[in-house]
This record gives C-alpha cells, sequence and structure tokens, in this order.
C-alpha cells in the first residue's frame, strides 16, 4: 500500500487497520456485527469504498446474500471513491452471521 493512500494516508490505514483486525478477531455474530458496523461507517466517512465477492459468485457486483453457502468465505476489497482504482488491505473472512453483511452499506440488520 506503499504511496496508495495519499493525504492523511498513515490516519486511514491505522484507522482501517484497526477496523479490519476488529472483523477478523470477532468471537461471535454479536462482535462481528459490532465490527462491520463500525467499518461500514467509517467507508461512509472516508475517500474509500469496498466491493464483496465469493468464489461461488463471479462476475457477480457484490455478493447475494441469498446464494451465500454458511462457511463461504467473502472477500472485502477497498477502493478509492474518487477513481475506483484498487487500494491494498483487502482481506478474507468467513461472515458468522451472513446478514452481518449488510451492516457494511449502513443498512439495519432484518431480524429473522
Amino acid at each position: 500500500m506503499h504511496g496508495l493512500w495519499h493525504g492523511h494516508g498513515a490516519e486511514y490505514r491505522a484507522e482501517y487497520e484497526q477496523l479490519k483486525a476488529a472483523v477478523l478477531a470477532a468471537t461471535d455474530a454479536g462482535s462481528e456485527a459490532k465490527a462491520l458496523r463500525e467499518m461500514g461507517l467509517w467507508f461512509t466517512q472516508r475517500p474509500f469504498g469496498y466491493t464483496l465477492a465469493t468464489a461461488s459468485q463471479p462476475n457477480v457486483n457484490g455478493v447475494d446474500l441469498a446464494r451465500l453457502k454458511d462457511g463461504e468465505p467473502v472477500e472485502l476489497s477497498v477502493h478509492a471513491k474518487s477513481d475506483y482504482e484498487p487500494r491494498g488491505g483487502g482481506f478474507t473472512f468467513v461472515p458468522k452471521d451472513k446478514l452481518n453483511l449488510l451492516l457494511l452499506e449502513g443498512k439495519p440488520r432484518e431480524s429473522r
């Protein structure tokens, strides 16, 4: 990510890495929901966006939650909102509750 997070790069990178660590360290669906909600808020306030992808849904813009299998890894890629250029620092994780992915978009979590 050398030179790719310019301007407030060090600050944004540190914030993002902390949020990413919280998602990856989540031990249950509740802590994952909190971490993804905080990451979603960060994306709304910073000049970065994200894309979600899974191996089972190639060439799809995002992830169809209805088709996401339990235990299937999801890849989160980061891009600049200004030019949609990819940035390093994306990560892959297995959602503890696939509905938690909605929290990245600032949507309320649906009840079952």
